[in-house]
């Protein structure tokens, strides 16, 4: 046995001798009112309720656990341990009902006597069981023998004996070893009287008695909770202590002083003011002149000056660099060009032609087809879908041609391409003439635009007539050659769709493609 287990085991022991000697010298005094009662709290899934506030109702029932109940008692705010112990004294609870007014006037000896433990959960009070009391309750009856009853009438006068001889009653009782010894008399060996307390792994027994668990009890020998060995545990934001309550730690602390002046910090930037966290009285400070906007300006050339200009930052002329003392063409300022499909280079007197036609592979150039019978779409030279599954869904669909350059149109004059020659159109839903596609009913529109321009131009996409988005060029700029472009829009019953062309000069649209059909 370690040095903790024998100076346990010696406390105990100890213990037992004063309580032996308080047994005996307390024969004349009163028994208190009150039991015991131990045990551990669970919920409804069997769990301990652990460093919880819990009530405890407390009833004796005479009989049988259906009879007679002669006490109840409430238990408020009962503590609970880090195992879900708890412990109360039946007999010392707020009585709440029972036929007895006192818990010292229940009749033990008159029947059997059951005693019913409920805890209250959400307002409402639960029976966790009903026990028989056994032998123990029953000593608080006993105790009344121990007071004497009232004093009965005289009995008769006995016969005068023979006086007796006064040394007999000088006696004297002596200790010796074990032995009890009285002078004149006989001899008692006490030794069958000691008991010993063992304490082996979490078990403590007594000598000639029984033996009890110390997994789940307090950490000392005596009653006193408030010199129990605890600990402290954290869970989340709950702070508890074994034996003790709980509390929830508040957000803003970082430390344990109160001084909010050295905590740890950070910085916030809202829209273009800088604060410092942790500080209610931050000094703001405003970032808005740091943005000089230097980097947000335009450069523009003109090539009729060579002069070069940055917004808000001056001009360049560059009429130096056009021609150069040196012999060398390698550092001339040149630009591309193209001309129908070949690409030069300027500022070379043999430039290096380059064909670009083979990058037009017509594969625009397809026909889409639709078999109502079997609900297959076939695109030419590009396989097939089958929509046999929304056969119920009615087909919009078109495809038309522009096959003309007739179109004139010049600055800062606008168009709207007219694809005249009308491949195909499920649902009537293109005109040719107008060059406007109109949606018959709510949906999901999938477009495909492809446009060859001979001269610089911008093409624009017209949703019920205004402006929807630009694909290619601008304000500033355009483009000039094949282009092709798509678009997905979600558009309602009676909404139009057309495409328009801004000619950054004077000269003819070119050819192109426009179809479009519904996809949901």
């Amino acid at each position: 046995m370690n040095n903790t287990a024998s100076r346990f085991t010696q406390t105990f022991y100890l213990a037992f001798l004063i309580l032996s000697a308080l047994v005996y010298k307390g024969y004349s005094q009163v028994v208190p009112m009150a039991l015991k009662y131990q045990a551990v709290a669970r919920n409804s899934s069997g769990e301990e309720l652990v460093n919880a506030n819990i009530d405890v109702r407390m009833s004796v029932i005479a009989g049988n656990p259906d009879g007679v109940t002669e006490w109840k008692e409430i238990h408020s705010n009962v503590q609970t341990s880090r195992f879900g112990l708890f412990t109360v004294l039946v007999g010392k609870g707020e009585r709440s009902g029972g036929i007895v007014e006192r818990f010292e006037d229940i009749p033990w000896s008159e029947s059997n006597h059951y005693l019913k433990v409920e805890i209250k959960f959400n307002q409402e009070f639960l029976v966790m069981g009903t026990s028989q009391f056994l032998s123990v309750p029953y000593a608080l009856f006993a105790q009344k023998a121990l007071n004497p009853g009232p004093q009965g009438p005289p009995g008769p006068q006995g016969e005068k004996g023979d006086p007796g001889d006064p040394a007999s009653d000088d006696q004297t009782l002596s200790f010796e070893g074990e032995n009890l010894s009285i002078e004149g008399g006989n001899t008692v060996n006490l030794g069958t009287l000691k008991q010993y307390l063992s304490l082996k792994g979490d078990t403590l027994s007594l000598t000639n008695g029984n033996y009890v668990m110390l997994t789940d009890v307090v950490d000392d020998a005596d009653a006193d909770p408030t010199n129990e060995l605890q600990d402290l545990s954290i869970e989340g934001k709950i702070l508890s202590i074994t034996y003790g309550n709980s509390i929830t730690l508040p957000d803003s602390v970082d430390d344990a002083d109160a001084d909010p002046n050295n905590e740890i910090q950070d910085l916030e930037l809202n829209e273009h003011i800088l604060k410092i966290t942790g500080n209610p009285e931050a000094n703001p400070i405003d970032l808005s002149g740091y943005l000089d906007n230097s980097d947000n300006q335009q450069l523009s050339y003109d090539p009729a000056t060579h002069i070069l200009t940055l917004s808000d930052g001056g001009t360049v002329d560059l009429t130096g660099l056009l021609e150069d003392d040196d012999p060398d063409p390698s550092n001339e300022i040149q630009d591309l060009q193209l001309n129908g499909n070949i690409l030069t280079i300027t500022r070379n007197g043999s430039p290096t032609s380059i064909d670009l036609a083979k990058y037009l592979d017509n594969t625009d150039d397809q026909q889409l087809t639709y078999n109502s019978s079997s609900g297959m779409l076939t695109l030419e030279n590009g396989g097939n879908a089958d929509l046999s599954e929304l056969k119920n869904i009615p087909l919009v669909g078109f495809r038309a041609l522009k096959e003309t350059t007739s179109l004139h149109v010049t600055v800062p004059d606008s168009a709207i391409l007219k694809f005249e020659n009308e491949i195909y159109d499920y649902g009537d839903v293109y005109d040719p003439s107008a060059g406007l596609f109109t949606t018959p009913e709510n949906g999901v529109y999938f477009f495909y635009v492809t446009f060859n321009s001979g001269s610089k131009q911008t093409v624009k996409v017209l949703k019920n007539g205004s402006h929807f988005t630009t694909f290619f060029g601008g304000s500033t700029s355009s483009f000039e050659g094949f282009t092709s472009f798509s678009f997905m829009e979600y558009l309602y019953s009676g909404e139009t769709i057309s495409i328009q062309v801004n000619i950054d000069g004077i000269g003819n649209c070119g050819i192109g493609t426009f179809s479009g059909f519904r996809v949901h």
